[in-house]
């Protein structure tokens, strides 16, 4: 299982339906998008003050990224549903 591999290359064992792989990839995407959004704006307007430490400004932009990404191979997964 690598969630990061496009649908393309996913070659299912015997027996594993593609809806199996499916879930867990989108479990997976689903958990990122979870642990990340804190960090994403709007959202973090709500948590933090508005004078960010380095580091925490840091986190936000990868967290950004992160959310960005995973929505992104969301939608890319969907077109093989």
């Amino acid at each position: 299982m690598q969630p990061e591999a496009p649908i393309q290359r996913i070659q299912p064992l015997s027996g594993v339906h593609i809806y199996y792989i499916f879930y867990i990839r989108f479990v997976y995407y689903g958990s990122i998008l979870a642990i990340h959004s804190i960090f994403t704006y709007p959202w973090n307007k709500a948590v933090f003050r508005d004078d960010y430490e380095p580091i925490l400004l840091n986190q936000i932009a990868i967290s950004n990224y992160t959310v960005v990404n995973a929505a992104r191979k969301i939608i890319i997964d969907l077109n093989y549903i």
